[in-house]
């Protein structure tokens, strides 16, 4: 983990992490600005969660990403797909210029709106193979 992290991070990088942007819309609409002592939890349920056992799931799941992901690491999210106990389907994205320049955010109107309506349709589609509709 970050041994003392809440204590040094608002020290060293100040209280808040501000990523806020040129658009007024995303500021307006997304979390852009929070303190640093929020990275310290999603740190340590980020550890957590890959070292859980994905070998005894029950439920089928479905991973929409990019490989591309900048913020989180697509290598993992591909070997929790792998271990995944019921049956899982990766579908890995390829994003476009108006898409989050990140590849993170994979749809919505704000961040990655070329990939919304194949987002939405593909989820769809996966769900009716599963007998939901």
């Amino acid at each position: 983990g970050l041994p003392w992290a809440r204590d040094w991070l608002p020290l060293l990088m100040g209280p808040e992490r501000d990523v806020s942007g040129p658009d007024p819309e995303k500021n307006k609409y997304w979390t852009s600005v929070y303190p640093w002592e929020a990275v310290v939890p999603m740190t340590v349920l980020v550890e957590t969660v890959y070292g859980l056992d994905f070998s005894q799931a029950l439920v089928p799941a479905l991973f929409w990403f990019s490989d591309d992901d900048q913020v989180v690491r697509p290598d993992k999210t591909h070997k929790v797909a792998e271990a995944w106990g019921a049956p899982a389907t990766v579908e890995l994205v390829t994003m476009g210029p108006e898409d989050d320049p990140m590849s993170h955010v994979i749809a919505g109107r704000l961040m990655s709106p070329d990939q919304t309506e194949p987002t939405v349709n593909g989820i769809l589609a996966w769900l009716k193979t599963q007998g939901i509709e």
